[in-house]
């Protein structure tokens, strides 16, 4: 008998007190900004599961190193977008415009709120974006390699955050907010589900945002469509066949597109019922379409 030894991740907490929050030749250090962290866990999620995770996070912020989230034109909506886009099949404007009317401000200082066919995005991506308002990346530290000189070798990126030290601003501001990055992370899940019923959900922390998708029927329908793809190779179109701006894409689809996403949509419900994506999976390998050499060419 002996003992199993491996790689163990470490997860006490780092302390980074010259976290650097400029790009390479400049130098901002963390311990110097007011409210934030720079004693954390390295590996630590900011919950909601994938979405929380500091890679998932890294790769989707959208912004370099430093930013601080104003609640206008500084927010990680890519992140947003692409949390609606991988975990809800959600083409956007995923709302219509008479759910956005009255967030159209046409003398804001950020001009995606000045019209209703920017708004119509926006409404979507900026309320989601602000529960990762306190997120920051940094590097992990600076060093001079020149006497006298202001330039520096930085390190290893990092994902740090800010304290919530402030109650959050109310509502979708349409100006910048002075300390918004250092507020409660409020945001809001909303958009129109491929039902055609508006979601809106207000929600505080990735973590609470993370728990609504997964509560929503577009989070199964988005997985079965993801699965059934996998094993079959085909595409099925998920969006709002009620809304009335596609009218003339429903009209294009064939009775076979329409009996795809009928099996596709009962493949969520059940995996929705059953939180099984075996039994899932068993359903897709015993169906027509994967049963069937070719099937698609018959």
């Amino acid at each position: 008998m002996g003992e199993l030894v491996g790689v163990r991740i470490a997860t006490d907490n780092a302390t980074i007190p010259n976290l650097s929050l400029q790009p390479l030749g400049a130098d901002k250090r963390g311990s110097d900004q007011p409210g934030l962290n720079f004693s954390f866990n390295l590996f630590q999620t900011q919950g909601g599961g994938v979405l929380g995770t500091p890679i998932y996070l890294m790769l989707n912020y959208g912004h370099g190193r430093g930013l601080e989230a104003n609640g206008t034109t500084k927010v990680p909506r890519r992140w947003s977008q692409t949390n609606m886009e991988s975990f809800l099949c959600a083409e956007l404007p995923a709302l219509r415009e008479n759910d956005i009317r009255q967030y159209v401000v046409g003398n804001s200082s950020a001009p995606f709120r000045n019209s209703s066919s920017c708004v119509m995005c926006h409404a979507t991506l900026d309320p989601m974006a602000y529960t990762a308002r306190n997120v920051v990346v940094g590097n992990s530290d600076y060093a001079a390699l020149s006497a006298g000189a202001r330039t520096h070798s930085k390190t290893a990126l990092h994902l740090a955050t800010y304290r919530a030290e402030f109650s959050s601003v109310a509502g979708w501001p349409s100006e910048p907010v002075a300390n918004f990055h250092r507020q409660t992370p409020t945001g809001r899940l909303f958009f129109r589900s491929m039902t055609g019923a508006l979601i809106d959900r207000p929600v505080t922390g990735i973590a609470q945002l993370g728990a609504a998708m997964a509560e929503t029927k577009d989070y199964y329908y988005c997985a079965a469509k993801r699965y059934f793809e996998y094993f079959t190779g085909i595409t099925v179109a998920l969006y709002d066949r009620s809304n009335p701006a596609n009218e003339e894409l429903n009209k294009k689809l064939s009775t076979e597109a329409y009996e795809d996403r009928k099996f596709v949509e009962a493949l969520g419900e059940e995996l929705q019922r059953n939180q099984s994506v075996r039994h899932m999976v068993k359903q897709i390998m015993s169906s027509k379409y994967y049963r069937d050499v070719n099937y698609r060419e018959k």
